[in-house]
């Protein structure tokens, strides 16, 4: 499990983007595994995320966007996945992509 927060009044806030916001959370899972990171890294086969609002239309995004978010975030975190899979955006997108890949049963041991 892995969560990154960057707080408008930290004294070390960059403004950080959303892919590098994801990347960050995506690590501390990996960490949290307690496993080698680039083991684990090297064994994720699927990424999703769910859209943001900065690539979702023509507005200019000033903490910059990215042009294939999932696969930005996984090349941040060391993995290349077979699948990479951007959502809608929408507040029933994290739910979906849980159900949805879930409901699969796919799984490596």
């Amino acid at each position: 499990v892995g969560q990154f927060t960057e707080r408008l009044d930290d004294p070390d806030y960059r403004g950080m983007s959303s892919v590098d916001l994801a990347s960050a959370a995506a690590l501390a899972a990996l960490e949290d595994t307690g496993a080698d990171v680039a083991a684990v890294a090297a064994a994720i086969d699927t990424v999703a995320g769910t859209r943001q609002f900065e690539i979702s239309g023509h507005v200019p995004a000033p903490l910059g966007k990215s042009n294939n978010y999932p696969r930005s975030v996984a090349h941040r975190i060391g993995a290349d996945p077979a699948r990479a899979v951007l959502e809608v955006i929408g507040g029933q997108s994290p739910q979906h992509l849980t159900t949805e890949f879930a409901g699969k049963g796919e799984f490596r041991p």
